[in-house]
Formats: C-alpha cells, sequence, structure tokens
C-alpha cells in the first residue's frame, strides 16, 4: 500500500459499474474511510458540496450524461479534487477528451487489476495533491511579492552603504533626490560625502560614528546635509555596521529620513505658542477698562469716564478676534498632526505585515542544492524502474547545462543524452523514449530515459522562463516509462521550478530586511515624536479657551457695569438739554456728551451682537409684523442725519403682501446698518431704499447712495469685522468697522444673502435678500406675537 491514510472516496456510475469497483479496491487492500456512492450528475454535484474526498471516480457514460460533462461541471465550480475516468477497452479519443477537460487520470476497464490499483490510486492523488500545493504556493508567492513590492515603493527614506575597506560610500535615487544632486555629480569618496555635512554638525557625526565602530553603541544622530541649491536639509541618520567573519569591519549601511518638514512644522508651533502667551497678556486690559469693584456713579451724580477707554476696548476686542482666529488655526495643525499619525500608523502595519512574511520564508529551506537533491531522489523513488535522475540548470552567462544534482550517477562521469536534454530545454517540450526507439540512437546505451523542463510560468506577466531540465533513465532491458510517469515527473519539475523561485525570492527578501528594519524603526521614533507634539497641541487648546472664557467673563461686565451708568449718563444729558435758559456752550458740551455716549453705547451693542454671534449664542425672536410700516419708521428715524447734509432720503415698498415673518429689531438693525453707512460716506446727492418681492416667498431689500463707493480691490473686505477701506474717510465719520460685519451674520442667520455692486465715485448698491418667513411651515407660535407700528 501506497498510500497509508485511510480515503475518502466519492463513486459516480451506474450500480453495477460501482459494486465493480468497490469489489476491486477491497482485494487491493486499499484503507477505506468512506465511500460515497451516486448515480446522476446532480447528485454528484450536491455531494461534493457538502463533503470533502480525496478523490472521485466515474464513468465515461452515466444514465443522465456523459462524464465530460460532469468534469466540466466539477472544474467550473472550484473543486479540487482527482478524478479518474473509467473508460471502455478501445476508447482511446474519448480518454484524450477526458483528460483535456481536467480528468487527472483515466483507467480502461480491462487493465485494471488489484495488484496495480493501490498504487495508480496513490499516485493520482499524491500527484494532485503536489498540483494543489504547487498552485497554492505559487499564488501566496505572488501575494507575498506584491505586498513586498507595494511596501518598496512607498518609502520615502534615502539609503546608504559605505565600504569601509574601499572608503567610498553609495546612495541611492531618494537619497541623491533628498539632496538636490546628479547622480552623475555625486561622488563616492567618504570625505566628500562628509563635507555636506553642516560644519556645525560633522564632528557630532564622526564622534556617533566612531562610537558606533568601536563601542558598538546604537548610530542614530540628527544633522544638516547640504542641498544642491545651497540651503541645508535637517536629516536623522540611522545604520549599523557589519563585520566579517574574523570580526573586522568592512561595511556600514543605513538610512537617511528627510525631516525638515517635521523642522518647519516645530518653528510654526513655537511661534503660536509665543503668540499665544503675547497675547494672553494682551488680553489683560480688559480688566483694566473698568474694574469689577468701581462704581461709576456716585451720590446720584455721573463721573467722567476715561477718555481712553473707548480706545482701550476696541484695541482689546480686535485682540479677541485674534485669538478666535489663531485658536482655528491650532485647530487645524492639530488635525493635520492626528491625520499624519494614523497615515504613518498605516505604513507600520504594512511594515509589520512585511516582517511576518520574511519570518516565514526563513523557515523554508533555502539551501538549493539539498534542495534540488531531495527533489530528483523523491522523483526517482516515486517512479517505479528509474535507476538514475539528474537535475541540469541552465547558466545564463555560458549558454550551457550544469549537473545540479544527480542519483545514480557521479558529477564526473558524462551525461547520457545531452542532445536530448538540450533539445527539451530548447523546445521547452518533454521527451519520452523506450525500446525499440533507443536502439538506433544516442539513447542505444539506454533503454528508457522520460526528460522534463523546469519552467515557471510568471504571474504578474504571462512569460515563461525555462530554468533546466529534469530526467530520469532506466538500465533495465525491461523498462520502460509511460505517460503516467511522465505526468509525475513533470509534478516533479513545476516543484524544482517552484523551489528556485523560492531562493531568489527568500535571497532578495532577505537583502532588504534589514533596510526595512531600519525603516520601521523610523516609524516608531515619529510617531512617538507626533505625540509629544499633539499633547503640546491640547495644552495649548486648553490655554485657548481660558482666553475666551475670560473675554466672555469681560463682555459679561460690560455689559452691566458700563452700559447702565452709560444710560444714565445719556438721560441725565438729556433732561439737562430740555431746560431753558442754556448756555451756548454748556448746550454744546452736553450735546456733544450726548453724540458721544450713544457712539460709544452703540460700540458696546455691536461688540456684544458680535460676541454672541460668534459664540452661537444669537437668537432669532421671530414676530409677524408690516416690513412696509418698519421701513417707514426707520427712514423717519434716519432723516434728521439725511438733513444735516442736505441729502434726499426716499424710501419704496412695492410689496403686494407687507407682512413677514422674521426678528422685527434685528431687520431695524440691519435698516439702520445700511442706511447710516450710506449717509454717512455720501456728501451729495441721494440716498434711496427700496423693497420688493422676488417671488411670494422671497424679499429683497435694496440701499443706494451716490457716496463715494468702493474701489473693486476693497470689495472682499468690507464684511469683514474692524475693516473700514478708506482711513481718510473713517477719521471723517468715526465708526468701529463692525457694522456691515454684523449685518452679514445676521443675514446668513435669517437664511438670507448679501451682496454689494460699487464702483469708486459712483455710489454703492447693497442688497439684501431674505425669505418672507423664517419659520416652518408647522411653526405658528407668530400667530401669538403680532408686532404693530
Amino acid at each position: 500500500m501506497l498510500m497509508n491514510d485511510a480515503l475518502n472516496i466519492l463513486l459516480i456510475n451506474n450500480a453495477v459499474a460501482r459494486i465493480a469497483v468497490r469489489h476491486l479496491m477491497h482485494q487491493a487492500g486499499v484503507s477505506l474511510q468512506e465511500v460515497t456512492e451516486v448515480e446522476t450528475q446532480a447528485d454528484a454535484i450536491a455531494a461534493l458540496e457538502h463533503a470533502s474526498f480525496d478523490c472521485a471516480i466515474l464513468g465515461s457514460h452515466l444514465p443522465n450524461g456523459d462524464g465530460i460533462e460532469l468534469v466540466n461541471q466539477i472544474r467550473d465550480r472550484g473543486f479540487r479534487i482527482a478524478l479518474i475516468a473509467l473508460v471502455s477497452q478501445g476508447d482511446e479519443a474519448l480518454a484524450v477528451e477526458l483528460m483535456k477537460a481536467g480528468v487527472n487520470d483515466c483507467w480502461f476497464r480491462g487493465e485494471i487489476q488489484p495488484g496495480n490499483l493501490a498504487r495508480r490510486l496513490g499516485q493520482v492523488i499524491r500527484l494532485h495533491r503536489a498540483e494543489a500545493l504547487a498552485q497554492e504556493a505559487t499564488a501566496k508567492l505572488f501575494e507575498s511579492e506584491e505586498r513586498y513590492r507595494l511596501v518598496l515603493e512607498g518609502s520615502t527614506d534615502g539609503i546608504w552603504d559605505w565600504n569601509i575597506c574601499k572608503n567610498e560610500v553609495f546612495c541611492n535615487d531618494r537619497l541623491l533626490e533628498i539632496l538636490g544632486i546628479p547622480r552623475s555629480q555625486m561622488g563616492t569618496a567618504y570625505d566628500a560625502f562628509l563635507q555636506l555635512i553642516h560644519p556645525d554638525d560633522q564632528q557630532r557625526v564622526q564622534h556617533a560614528i566612531r562610537s558606533h565602530l568601536l563601542q558598538d553603541t546604537t548610530f542614530e544622530v540628527e544633522c544638516r546635509l547640504q542641498h544642491a541649491s545651497g540651503t541645508y536639509r535637517y536629516c536623522t541618520a540611522r545604520g549599523n555596521a557589519q563585520r566579517d567573519q574574523h570580526g573586522s569591519l568592512f561595511r556600514m549601511t543605513g538610512i537617511i529620513h528627510d525631516i525638515t518638514q517635521r523642522k518647519i512644522d516645530e518653528q510654526k508651533i513655537l511661534k503660536l505658542n509665543r503668540d499665544l502667551e503675547r497675547r494672553v497678556i494682551e488680553l489683560q486690559p480688559f480688566f483694566n477698562v473698568l474694574p469689577l469693584e468701581s462704581n461709576s456713579v456716585k451720590d446720584g451724580a455721573p463721573t467722567n469716564a476715561d477718555a481712553n477707554d473707548s480706545e482701550n476696548l476696541a484695541q482689546c476686542s480686535a485682540l479677541a478676534a485674534d485669538n478666535a482666529f489663531l485658536y482655528q488655526v491650532t485647530q487645524r495643525a492639530e488635525e493635520n498632526l492626528r491625520q499624519a499619525v494614523l497615515d504613518l500608523g498605516e505604513q507600520q502595519q504594512q511594515l509589520k505585515a512585511l516582517q511576518d512574511l520574511i519570518d516565514l520564508l526563513n523557515r523554508r529551506l533555502t539551501d538549493l542544492p539539498s534542495l534540488l537533491q531531495a527533489t530528483i531522489d523523491s522523483a526517482c523513488a516515486a517512479i517505479s524502474g528509474a535507476d538514475f535522475g539528474l537535475i541540469l540548470l541552465h547558466n545564463s552567462y555560458t549558454d550551457q547545462l550544469e549537473v545540479a544534482a544527480t542519483i545514480g550517477l557521479e558529477r564526473e562521469q558524462a551525461v547520457p543524452c545531452l542532445a536530448s536534454l538540450e533539445h527539451v530545454l530548447l523546445t521547452g517540450n518533454p521527451y519520452l523514449a523506450s525500446l525499440p526507439e533507443c536502439a538506433s540512437s544516442e539513447l542505444s546505451f539506454l533503454c528508457a530515459v522520460a526528460i522534463c523542463p523546469i519552467k515557471f510560468r510568471q504571474i504578474v506577466a504571462p512569460k515563461v522562463k525555462r530554468l533546466g531540465v529534469l530526467a530520469v533513465g532506466s538500465w533495465s532491458e525491461k523498462a520502460s516509462f509511460g505517460q503516467e510517469d511522465m505526468n509525475l515527473l513533470t509534478a516533479f519539475s513545476e516543484q524544482a521550478a517552484i523551489a528556485l523561485n523560492n531562493v531568489h525570492l527568500i535571497k532578495a527578501l532577505e537583502e532588504r530586511e534589514e533596510r526595512l528594519a531600519h525603516q520601521n524603526a523610523i516609524l516608531v521614533q515619529q510617531n512617538h515624536e507626533l505625540e509629544n507634539q499633539r499633547q503640546q497641541i491640547e495644552l495649548q487648546n486648553l490655554k485657548l479657551t481660558e482666553a475666551a472664557q475670560l473675554k466672555s467673563q469681560f463682555l459679561a461686565t460690560m455689559s452691566h457695569e458700563l452700559r447702565t451708568p452709560m444710560n444714565a449718563i445719556m438721560g441725565f444729558s438729556q433732561l439737562l438739554l430740555r431746560r431753558k435758559h442754556l448756555e451756548p456752550q454748556a448746550a454744546e458740551m452736553l450735546l456733544r456728551i450726548l453724540t458721544n455716549s450713544k457712539n460709544l453705547l452703540a460700540l458696546i451693542n455691536d461688540i456684544l451682537d458680535l460676541s454672541r454671534i460668534e459664540a452661537g449664542r444669537l437668537e432669532l425672536k421671530p414676530t409677524r409684523f408690516n416690513l412696509s410700516d418698519l421701513l417707514q419708521l426707520t427712514t423717519d428715524e434716519l432723516r434728521s442725519l439725511a438733513d444735516q447734509k442736505n441729502l434726499s432720503l426716499q424710501s419704496l415698498s412695492n410689496l403686494d403682501n407687507s407682512w413677514v415673518v422674521n426678528d422685527c429689531d434685528r431687520i431695524r438693525q440691519i435698516l439702520v446698518n445700511l442706511l447710516s453707512n450710506a449717509i454717512k460716506f455720501t456728501d451729495v446727492g441721494r440716498v434711496d431704499v427700496v423693497i420688493q418681492e422676488i417671488s411670494p416667498e422671497r424679499i429683497k431689500i435694496s440701499v443706494h447712495d451716490t457716496g463715494v463707493g468702493i474701489a473693486q480691490a476693497d470689495l472682499e473686505h468690507i464684511f469683514k469685522e474692524f475693516r473700514q477701506v478708506d482711513q481718510s474717510i473713517a477719521r471723517r465719520s468715526p465708526g468701529t468697522g463692525l457694522g456691515l460685519a454684523i449685518t452679514r451674520w445676521l443675514v446668513q442667520l435669517m437664511n438670507g444673502s448679501i451682496a454689494v455692486e460699487s464702483e469708486l465715485g459712483q455710489g454703492s448698491t447693497f442688497t439684501v435678500e431674505l425669505p418672507r418667513s423664517i419659520l416652518s411651515g408647522s411653526d405658528q407660535s407668530w400667530r401669538s406675537s403680532t408686532k404693530l407700528f
């Protein structure tokens, strides 16, 4: 018995044939674990789907179809099982068709005997298993090679190789790219390579190299390398020295990683930290404008505010806005660093997968002579009648076949049938000969010979490469080799081809393993550095959050401590102005106090609105009101400002339906901001405001003036906080630059839009588009809060 394992056999035939096969296997002493019998194609497919079999024996003619159709179904469905077809004597043509369809062997009924059944069955199953293992190994090798190639291509490190004996340094293309030097201009001298290092770093690098060579310390140093442009690139260098069998140093290899961008990022973060500390110090004036314990009104009489309070307040507000921008920049930097950590983690996982592959391949046989010798020994043992065997490999330099492994022949002995071996290598076709064909040829001293090419089919490109030949022969006059022996020899040749390719791949992987280990160490170090940076950014975020809280506390204090006395100042000023017999000089001073108080109160209100908008705490209070009435009322309130400059202020409502649902106070604030700006920047001409319907659901408000206009280059800045496009006009018409910024935020909060058209010297037109209702169709709470004018 050639196979010691108990077999699972599937019999596919009629009842009579199945009984005959079972009887023959019993007589032959085949060890059976289970025998499953089916008769139809459908039953055979069902059995293969629910169980695993070592071999299936099928008839060439089935009750509901032929054997070829069943073989095609089995192979198309991907069942990996050895197939044996039973063919009637004389049906050689049918046997050929079955072999083409995918049958492993065909047995003629008259030739099956108990004496050879076990051997033939074992050979078929063994050959099928060998082919399956070969296919699986080939697929795994391709997958491993592809993964390894992808990791190598993704490497961004430069590689250097120092030949200590010759004092020469080799650099790969990536390192030359980092230095910006063409290979034709890059010398190999060690001293020339050292000259590329920054003068301040040369002594430290040489000390690290000496310590590594003499004391076996870890060589890892950060230095600056000169670029072809004259600038310096920040890099980290790592390497390991190699010793020969006598312990003498002969080589040192390593990598260079470009960390220039990381250094730039570190400088940016350092600058952000300094800016943050400076701005925290600059926020201190917020608490000096009005102390928390101070009272602005004592004994019922107003006190004069510090003349610098308004200016300090505006400066501090600008600093607060800059701090908000700095916070956003820091947040984006943190997100970029977090993404970099994820990318490096992913690349580290790929390197770990490659390391696992290298460990697996290192456990395999890498001694090629021993592997080839084991292959030819197994081939001669498996093929009955083989007295000798040999493996010859093709030497591409001499274009000759050279003996790599033999059995039954001495290596110094002349190679038999050399011409036939060379012919098989040249054509790639197997060769089989036995008596009487050998009688009149170069094989006259042989009785039988079988020669098979060793060829490997590459998976990446469909190209067949012939590596050598494998042959067995016999000196016995009664010996002969058949097709079954040739099939088995072909399987061994495929195993030899896979072994040769494995050895080449393993050698290539071993050469790159050390460099990949260095790259992995670099990634670990980078992850550690990025984690430190992340912690620093978190600390910065805490400081920014604290600064934002300080700003909010100040605004709350200003709302209570500043607006209350300001209202009192305005109230007393108005009462004093109503008195009769008031001296002109006193009246002028009171009017100036009232005007400045109103301006300061408007500034406070604008800053509070801007703070609420930025914090997302500003909420609209929708009511149902008449927009035409609101427009007329607002125009009348501002008409005195236009009359002071002899300007025509006209309003026009073209609404079919003047009722809208919106925040009445905020709509009025939008109108006041736009109209007051138009009056402020118009010296001659008119200011017109028109409201009209774009559609039943949307309304447009247009404010047109004949003022100074705005240059095209300044249009993109007019809606920014604390920005006034013309500083000369700003000095004549005081303002903070918050009005249009708040207007834009309010319009966006109402799901509307604002645009401007202007030409320098020709006036401006501001257009606001708003929905008629800012409530959804299901929200009818406005019905109980209608506002009338």
